[in-house]
């Protein structure tokens, strides 16, 4: 798709904001040491027609629903001490890129990873949270119309029939929901697999079938593999 602005929903701004550079004594302005900042970059746009978003403005109509599934969720307070200062009382930002967004709690344990994919002048943001040992996965749409941020599905449906080969597969996959598992790596690639944990019905089962998803421009498109034989 030509001319497309990825909107990022938790990163699109420098964080190097100039009116915060520390000065030296004869009042130039310098940037702080590589070491003491987060490897976080701006997010640009290739077409003219569509504004940037800034981080700033973005972190002000995020719900805060979006950290609902961690221990202690966050204030719109905490969010804009996120924009200008990367860190808030119980959150820091540790990791990000011109589309992704990494922020983990300093206690209890949780960390909220984020990532954003253009749908037209729109983003589609990903938002994985792993709180304790509990994994969730949501999606929210950012309309850069209205500049407001509301929840949506994307995510493409997998059964765990999927995984198995026509033997195998149960009888209610429904019963198994909570037993696909997704993660998502660097690129944005939406990766499932298969927990057996406390499912003595599953055990023997032989899993066949790698599933992935990646984004197309206007859903993600859900793609099964199968598993190499030396895996199996």
């Amino acid at each position: 798709m030509k001319n497309q602005t990825t909107y990022c929903l938790c990163l699109t701004a420098s964080l190097y904001i100039s009116s915060c550079k520390p000065k030296d004594s004869t009042g130039t302005a310098h940037k702080p040491s590589p070491q003491n900042q987060a490897k976080i970059y701006p997010l640009t746009s290739n077409n003219d027609k569509v504004p940037s978003v800034s981080i700033r403005s973005i972190l002000k109509v995020i719900p805060v629903k979006a950290f609902e599934f961690t221990s202690d969720g966050i204030t719109h307070e905490e969010l804009k001490m996120l924009t200008h200062k990367l860190e808030s009382p119980n959150w820091k930002v540790i990791l990000g890129g011109e589309n992704h967004l990494s922020i983990e709690a300093k206690q209890p344990s949780a960390q909220i990873s984020m990532h954003s994919y253009s749908i037209g002048a729109n983003a589609v943001v990903v938002c994985h949270t792993i709180n304790e040992r509990a994994s969730s996965m949501e999606t929210w749409l950012y309309d850069s119309a209205s500049r407001t941020v509301s929840k949506k599905q994307f995510l493409p449906v997998v059964s765990i029939n999927d995984f198995y080969a026509k033997s195998d597969k149960v009888a209610e996959p429904q019963k198994y929901i909570s037993n696909v598992t997704t993660s998502i790596d660097k690129n944005g690639t939406l990766t499932y697999d298969l927990s057996t944990w406390m499912e003595p019905a599953l055990i023997n089962k032989k899993k066949v079938n790698i599933i992935a998803a990646t984004w197309d421009g206007e859903k993600f498109k859900k793609k099964v593999s199968p598993v190499p034989s030396e895996e199996r």
